[in-house]
Order: C-alpha cells, then structure tokens, then sequence
C-alpha cells in the first residue's frame, strides 16, 4: 500500500495561483512566470511519471548526477559554483542504501528528486572555492562509505519514515549536516586535513 503524496496543486499551479493576485502585473512579471513556470513544469512532470512507476521500477532506478544538477536547479538551488557535484543523498546504487532506497520507493519520490540531492564540493581543496554555507562541507568524493550509509540508516528508519513529508524533512536534516559540515567523525573522517 503507498501513501499518496501528490500535491494539492502541482507547483505550476502554485505558481499560477500567485501570479493570479498580481494587481498590475508588468511585462517583467509575465516573463518570470513563463521562465519559472517552465522550470517547474518539467520538474512537476519527473515527479508525477514517478507516480506511475513500480516499486520495483522505482527501486532500480538509476541516479544521474547531472538530471539531479538540473532538477535542483529547477528547484530553485542553482549549482554554486563549477567544483562541485550534485550529491544523490541516498544514492542510487550502493549496496548498504537498499533500505533506503525502499523507503523512496514506498513513498513514491524518485531517486534524481531534488528533495534528495544538495551541492557538495568535488574533494577538500575545491572548498575553498565554495561560498560561505559550503565551506566547511563534506567533500563529495569522500562520502560514499559504508559508515556513511550507517549514519543515514540511523537517521532515516523505516519506524520513523511513515509520510513523505517525514522523509523529506530526514533528507533536509541530512543535506544541513553535509553541507554544514557536521557529520559524526567516523563518517568522513579528516584524513589529514
């Protein structure tokens, strides 16, 4: 049995809705509802062809890194700067994320939704490239351990994941712990640095 998590309004809709208490709306007000209107449709139709999928479908699902830069972006979370990766939080194939990945697929969110990826620096020098909240991150090639998948596991647990709003709000505490740099040492441990 899947929960239904579709959206009241798809977010087109919202975005429509508030256009619509516009008093005046300028010709600038038009063309950011066609930019930004388009964005969102194209995430809204990734995210509603998710609906239709099968678990198992959805389970074996391969994550691209570059679909998830792009749907981050049309998230409204553009790439910060050129050294750095679009990190699938829960990632699409490694062996210790099964459970994980079986929470998604419960609840329907694929695996390339931006509610599951955040920018992370490529490796320890290129955070000195970061702006200021992706300074002290974790470093994208360094993350994928089997300590790693622990630490989410522990965070993001079938008994305390029983809504998509729940497991959305683990991947957001998650993506804060990344990006911040706040992860439990033997996640990512310094390695000299």
């Amino acid at each position: 049995m899947f929960p239904d998590i579709r959206p009241p309004q798809t977010k087109v809709d919202w975005l429509i809705a508030d256009f619509a208490k516009t008093e005046k709306p300028s010709v600038a007000d038009f063309a950011r509802l066609r930019v930004i209107g388009g964005l969102f449709d194209r995430l809204d139709k990734y995210r509603v062809d998710g609906e239709c999928m099968t678990r198992s479908h959805l389970l074996s699902e391969s994550h691209k890194s570059d679909r998830l830069g792009r749907y981050l972006t049309r998230a409204g979370d553009a790439r910060p700067s050129n050294r750095c990766d679009a990190h699938a939080i829960i990632s699409g194939g490694h062996p210790e994320a099964i459970v994980l990945r079986g929470i998604m697929a419960w609840v329907k969110m694929r695996i390339d939704d931006p509610h599951n990826g955040c920018w992370l620096p490529r490796d320890w020098d290129d955070r000195a490239f970061m702006p200021n909240h992706l300074r002290k991150a974790v470093p994208h090639r360094r993350i994928h351990t089997n300590a790693y998948y622990e630490w989410l596991s522990s965070r993001i647990r079938p008994q305390l994941i029983r809504t998509p709003e729940q497991l959305i709000h683990a991947l957001r505490f998650a993506r804060v712990m990344l990006q911040s740099g706040n992860v439990p040492p033997n996640v990512m441990p310094k390695s000299g640095r």
